[in-house]
């Protein structure tokens, strides 16, 4: 009876380790961590619809660095940030959709987030400027 028990008690223990060692179950996995949409990625300025070329133009020349290199920055000593002028203000958001703005690709993917949600409001400070394209903020 001793070894029996034993025999079961091995059988039981080698039934958890293989459990414990299989892959988490991919199904249990979709409902425990729902897919993240991939990012929406617009690589180049003149994919984006004509106004945002132009807000980009407007805002820094349609250039996301200098010509040393560097991310362009507002002159006026706002925290702007690159091609289309990001403000520092919208950095937490940026953060958690896993972007950065001091990249063209997601300067660019972010802006048009802010586009499809306030459509011109986020560039006000262009609005002299956009004007002379016949578009109004």
């Amino acid at each position: 009876m001793g070894t029996e028990l034993l025999v079961g008690l091995l059988l039981v223990s080698s039934l958890n380790l293989q459990q414990a060692i299989e892959p988490f179950p991919v199904a249990h996995a979709q409902e425990t961590f729902p897919q993240i949409p991939p990012k929406e990625t617009i690589l180049k300025l003149e994919d984006l619809p004509w106004e945002m070329q132009k807000v980009a133009s407007c805002e820094s020349g349609g250039r996301q660095f200098d010509d040393f290199g560097k991310v362009i920055k507002n002159r006026l000593g706002t925290p702007d940030y690159g091609i289309f002028q990001i403000n520092a203000i919208h950095f937490p958001e940026v953060k958690r959709l896993g972007l950065d703005v001091m990249k063209e690709e997601d300067n660019i993917e972010f802006a048009m987030i802010l586009y499809k949600r306030n459509g011109l409001r986020d560039w006000t400070a262009s609005r002299q400027c956009l004007a002379q394209y016949g578009i109004k903020v």
